[in-house]
């Protein structure tokens, strides 16, 4: 919050609930309007195993309700985070912006392959943060039960702990 207020602008935009709270704390210092990017619908994204987990969702929730209904624009990665914000709190329906590159750039692939083997199932999961409890623990899980091999690939930074405890999963 500080860090935005330090900026005036016309424009404030929240990626994260926490950045959310920011957007809007420097917006109303400013008199500037705010918007959110959500990419992810962080009020559900902690595990029921995790002790934290409780105190994230409700922070998350409470500052979502308070902040999201001044938003003069909204934004969500997929059709079902929208969908869900809007039942949850009421709002205009946020735009969806996916996080893919255009179908039709597909014809510029390289065609090479550098890290599958083999025709096996083949998952490919990118973020700029792995980490746990967004869907890689299940998907490694599932894999186990199907027949076959199953490939996982994970793009981007993640812990050597966190590594670890995926492969000892695996």
């Amino acid at each position: 919050a500080k860090l935005a207020v330090s900026e005036k602008a016309d424009l404030y935009i929240g990626h994260y609930t926490t950045g959310l709270a920011a957007a809007a704390y420097a917006a109303s210092y400013w008199d500037a309007r705010m918007g959110y990017d959500i990419e992810d619908l962080h009020t559900e994204e902690a595990s029921i195993s995790d002790k934290g987990a409780c105190g994230h969702r409700k922070r998350a929730n409470i500052i979502e309700k308070r902040y999201i209904s001044s938003c003069s624009h909204i934004t969500a990665v997929s059709d079902l985070i929208a969908d869900e914000i809007t039942n949850r709190y009421k709002v205009n329906r946020p735009i969806v912006i996916h996080n893919v590159f255009p179908w039709n750039e597909r014809s510029k692939i390289d065609g090479q392959i550098k890290d599958r083997n083999g025709q096996s199932l083949s998952l490919y999961w990118y973020s700029q943060t792995i980490g746990e409890d967004r869907g890689i623990q299940d998907a490694i899980q599932a894999a186990g039960l199907l027949k076959g091999k199953v490939q996982i690939h994970l793009r981007g930074y993640l812990s050597e702990e966190v590594k670890n405890k995926f492969l000892s999963l695996a």
